[in-house]
């Protein structure tokens, strides 16, 4: 390889490598992961659609059948909010069939972990209510 100097700055340098070739094999394999990722896209795209579809029907539920009502029966079926500050725990809890208080430790932390967005996301949707009640689902969607 030939060293090229500058006299300015006294810098050595090696000349640039010819670039490197991938083989046909690497081409395919990096045509598969990129498919992989395609799809997880899609299905994440698809998730975020459900869960925004799910909150909507969650929210429509509450207002149908009442707060109160449906505390009262969660509490029947088991369900425990005691311990909790948000107004829609004991709601979200039932409604997603997910019990935080039944059992200990970081099995309770992972339910909490699944619940709470969803009582966070009521309270907001309910706080909002005549704003958005009346929307076609594509409408909710956008």
């Amino acid at each position: 390889m030939n060293a090229v100097t500058t006299k300015a700055k006294n810098i050595t340098a090696k000349a640039d490598k010819p670039a490197a070739r991938l083989p046909a094999a690497a081409i395919t394999e990096a045509a598969t992961l990129t498919k992989e990722v395609a799809g997880l896209r899609d299905a994440e795209l698809g998730s975020e659609r459900k869960r925004a579809l799910l909150y909507r029907a969650f929210s429509k539920y509450v207002l149908k059948y009442g707060l109160e009502a449906i505390n009262e029966h969660a509490k029947k079926e088991g369900y425990d909010g005691k311990q909790s500050r948000l107004t829609y725990q004991l709601a979200a809890q039932f409604l997603t069939g997910i019990n935080i208080f039944e059992v200990k430790g970081d099995d309770r932390a992972e339910r909490q972990t699944l619940v709470r967005p969803f009582a966070l996301v009521l309270d907001a949707l309910l706080r909002r209510a005549d704003e958005h009640s009346s929307l076609e689902e594509s409408q909710w969607l956008d």
